[in-house]
């Protein structure tokens, strides 16, 4: 899958979850490997933002830097 699709997937994976402020989270793709930066409010937040992004295919290893 490529990585634009990726992305996008994961954008809006974040936007449909109403435990996450999608605002508040920078998606970059590399390959098949997520990295979410920026800052949430709490831990319960940072947790629901991850699995949000490994339920998307193709994805294969997300780095958690919230």
């Amino acid at each position: 899958m490529q990585p634009e699709r990726i992305k996008q997937d994961v954008v809006d994976q974040l936007a449909w979850d109403v435990r996450v402020d999608a605002a508040d989270v920078k998606v970059e793709v590399a390959d098949s490997q997520v990295r979410l930066t920026g800052e949430v409010p709490w831990y319960s937040v940072r947790l629901a933002a991850e699995e949000d992004a490994r339920s998307i295919t193709g994805v294969t290893e997300v780095v958690n830097q919230l």
